[in-house]
């Protein structure tokens, strides 16, 4: 999947989803099955300052580079997720920007390593992460670069997301639940995002058989922004700070 499917970050507006949708089915192609209501625990994304390891790691003055590890969670632990895509929406002053779109395709290592050099100090930056067959259900923590930092990714496998007994949130986030329906019918498979800039994946997942969907780590007081598509079809829905259950979205024009 290219940065013109999980947010271009050049001016690309809401086009930008349906793209998403079209990557969903025909580029990734995301063939599991049919129930998504397989539980299996999900955390949140941490992220810390870590001290530089060398100088080479900062490209230019007043840069710095994020650093992390992208996980995969299966019943038995995190695994690392080698080969997974990193990118990361990077705020500063008035103008923001993908990194890939700046500096080109980050891929975690074997070990699920990464790094994101040349961020600007007193930068934002929201982290992304991809794979064939894997979402990421819960957003990473959006962070204030003043340091080289760490940043952490996890992936879920589409067959085994969760939309019940998820953990409790980490402290000042949350997790929102709901169901997407078409003519007050539940719609399974349906693409469900946050988007913390507009067109920039934060965090998504798939509805499962009877339309529900869980996403995890939005900000808890925040208003946040989901987005739905389905069979070229798309919606979104504001949900305001406090609220995490009983979204509905509908499908239905």
């Amino acid at each position: 999947m290219s940065d013109s499917q999980l947010g271009r970050g050049d001016g690309t507006k809401r086009r930008g989803i349906v793209r998403y949708i079209a990557a969903a089915v025909v580029v990734v192609a995301w063939a599991c099955g049919d129930d998504a209501a397989v539980t299996s625990a999900v955390s949140i994304p941490t992220a810390v300052p870590v001290p530089p390891v060398d100088t080479s790691r900062v490209s230019s003055r007043g840069t710095y580079t994020i650093s992390g590890r992208v996980t995969e969670r299966t019943a038995t632990g995190d695994i690392a997720s080698a080969g997974a895509y990193v990118n990361a929406w990077i705020q500063h002053t008035n103008f923001g920007y993908a990194y890939w779109y700046r500096h080109g395709r980050i891929v975690a290592d074997d070990s699920g390593y990464f790094r994101l050099p040349s961020v600007p100090a007193g930068a934002t930056a929201q982290l992304q992460v991809w794979k064939d067959g894997f979402v990421q259900q819960c957003a990473a923590p959006l962070v204030t670069i003043q340091s080289d930092t760490r940043i952490d990714g996890q992936l879920v496998a589409r067959d085994k997301l969760s939309v019940s007994s998820p953990p409790a949130p980490a402290p000042g986030f949350r997790h929102v639940t709901g169901v997407v329906s078409d003519d007050g019918k539940p719609v399974a498979g349906a693409f469900v995002d946050y988007e913390p800039i507009m067109d920039y994946v934060g965090a998504f997942t798939f509805t499962d058989t009877a339309g529900r969907f869980l996403l995890c780590g939005l900000p808890k007081d925040q208003s946040v922004t989901l987005g739905v598509g389905f069979e070229g079809r798309v919606a979104w829905v504001d949900v305001p700070p406090g609220q995490s259950d009983a979204v509905a979205i509908s499908l239905s024009r």
